[in-house]
C-alpha cells in the first residue's frame, strides 16, 4: 500500500471513529505495537482500508473461550475486535482471534542456573513481582516467584514495554540474580519462542491393551467351541 492509499486509510479511520459508539471492527492482524494493534479491514466496504487502534490496558484476547495474550496475535491472524470511542479515540475492548491458539515455541537455546522460563501465571503490580511457570527443582510445572525492580528491562519482540504492560498467560523467559536472598529479575524477554518447549504426552496404551484382551477373549471361546464339538 502506498503513502497516499495508507493516509486515506487512516483518514477513514478517524471519520468513523467520529460517528462509532461502540461497535466491531474485522481484519488482518498487521501488527501488534506497544500501544496499539494495526489491521487490515475485511469485509464490504473495508477492505483495503487500515485501521490503528489503540490498545487498552484492560483488553482481552480469546482464541475461543480460551484466554490468549498480545504477543498469539501473530501477523495474518484473523481477527474480530470489539471497540468503543474514548475521547475521540477508538479503544479495544475484546479482541476475538480466529482459529486455536498458537503453542509456546521451543526456547532458542538452553537455559542456565539464572534463566527462568515459562508461562506467567501472576502478576503482581502493586508488589512488582511476578509468578512463573515452568521446568525447575520441583518438575516441569514448578512456580517460581521473581521480583521485577525499577529499571528491569522487559521486551516483547523487538520492542521494550514497561512492567504494568504484562498480562497472565503469556510465555516468558526470565534472567534473574540473587538480591538481598530474593530472586530478581534482571531482563524479561516475553513472547512466543520465551517458554520451553512442552513436555512430550505419554501415549496412551488402554485401547491397545483392550484390544488384545478382546482379541484373546475370542481365541479362548474358539477353543472352548472346538472341544466341545470333537467326539
Amino acid at each position: 500500500m502506498n503513502r497516499s492509499c495508507l493516509a486515506c486509510s487512516f483518514l477513514a479511520v478517524l471519520t468513523l471513529a467520529g460517528t462509532l459508539s461502540a461497535g466491531e471492527i474485522r481484519g488482518v492482524v498487521v501488527r501488534v505495537e506497544t500501544d496499539r494493534l494495526v489491521l487490515e479491514g475485511r469485509g464490504a466496504g473495508a477492505r483495503g482500508v487500515t485501521w490503528a487502534i489503540d490498545l487498552d490496558k484492560e483488553c482481552e484476547v480469546l482464541f475461543g473461550r480460551q484466554v490468549g495474550a498480545l504477543a498469539d496475535l501473530t501477523p495474518g491472524r484473523r481477527v474480530r475486535v470489539v471497540v468503543e470511542v474514548r475521547g475521540g479515540r477508538t479503544v479495544t475492548r475484546v479482541i476475538h482471534a480466529l482459529g486455536a491458539r498458537p503453542q509456546p515455541a521451543a526456547p532458542a537455546g538452553p537455559t542456565d542456573a539464572n534463566t527462568v522460563a515459562g508461562i506467567l501465571q501472576r502478576v503482581a503490580f502493586t508488589d512488582r513481582e511476578i509468578v512463573v511457570i515452568g521446568p525447575g527443582a520441583k518438575g516441569p510445572e514448578t512456580e517460581t516467584t521473581v521480583a521485577v525492580p525499577e529499571g528491569t528491562k522487559i521486551r516483547k519482540g523487538e520492542t521494550e514495554v514497561a512492567f504494568d504492560a504484562l498480562k497472565e498467560g503469556e510465555p516468558v523467559r526470565v534472567q534473574t540474580e540473587k538480591r538481598e536472598g530474593r530472586l530478581s529479575a534482571v531482563a524479561i524477554q516475553v513472547g512466543p519462542g520465551a517458554a520451553p518447549a512442552a513436555m512430550p504426552e505419554r501415549p496412551n496404551l488402554l485401547p491397545r491393551l483392550r484390544q488384545a484382551l478382546q482379541m484373546a477373549d475370542k481365541l479362548l471361546e474358539q477353543l472352548e467351541k472346538s472341544r466341545e464339538n470333537r467326539p
